[in-house]
């Protein structure tokens, strides 16, 4: 507790900010919630292992670091610029219920998973991904047009009456698709997608 201003850990009510140059880095002891997650420039959060959901913004700009398989469920706008992200094996969940906003900023995930059934999900740069799933009935995931989302293996599984929908930022101007693996579509409305590096869909 004597790394933290208040002279406690944090709560769920909590924003978290981590700075640079401390004594000690912090990392997870349990499955922790946070309110909004700031991790400044030198600073690093290790997940140790442990789930983390942040329910507000996360700007990164210092080091996010998981060890593992552990789960990242961000519920509101995700910002990695000048930051880093060591994703081991971890699932991030955009799981929020209005619209957000996810900036990799050159920084790979292992899954990336949409789950926001409440507002547009908006990958706002290029994004590279071991795995991208989308299982969730009428999200809306749009994508910058001109950049490149590089996925291993994809799934996205809408309904037959809420189809999962992919658009462009921008209408009518496209944006680039490439999967090498394997690939399971079903129910999904797509337009401006420029998938000539990807297997067919």
């Amino acid at each position: 507790t004597n790394n933290w201003d208040l002279g406690r850990l944090p709560s769920v009510l909590d924003t978290v900010a981590i700075a640079g140059s401390v004594p000690h880095d912090p990392q997870l002891d349990a499955n922790r919630t946070l309110a909004a997650l700031v991790i400044l420039p030198g600073g690093t959060l290790s997940l140790n292992g442990y789930d983390l959901t942040v329910n507000g913004t996360a700007s990164i700009t210092g080091t996010l670091a998981a060890a593992g398989a552990e789960t990242i469920a961000f519920k509101g706008d995700v910002d990695f610029t000048d930051g880093s992200f060591i994703a081991a094996t971890s699932s991030v969940v955009l799981a929020g219920e209005a619209a957000q906003h996810f900036t990799a900023a050159g920084e790979s995930v292992y899954r990336l998973t949409v789950a926001n059934a409440g507002g547009t999900v908006t990958l706002a740069d290029s994004v590279t991904a071991t795995e991208f799933l989308c299982t969730t009935p009428g999200a809306q995931i749009d994508f910058a047009p001109g950049s490149a989302y590089t996925f291993a293996r994809m799934k996205l599984i809408g309904a037959a009456a809420d189809k999962i929908v992919l658009r462009s930022a921008t209408p009518e101007s496209a944006w680039n698709l490439a999967v090498s693996d394997w690939h399971y579509v079903s129910r999904v409305d797509v337009q401006d997608s420029n998938a000539s590096g990807c297997q067919t869909l």
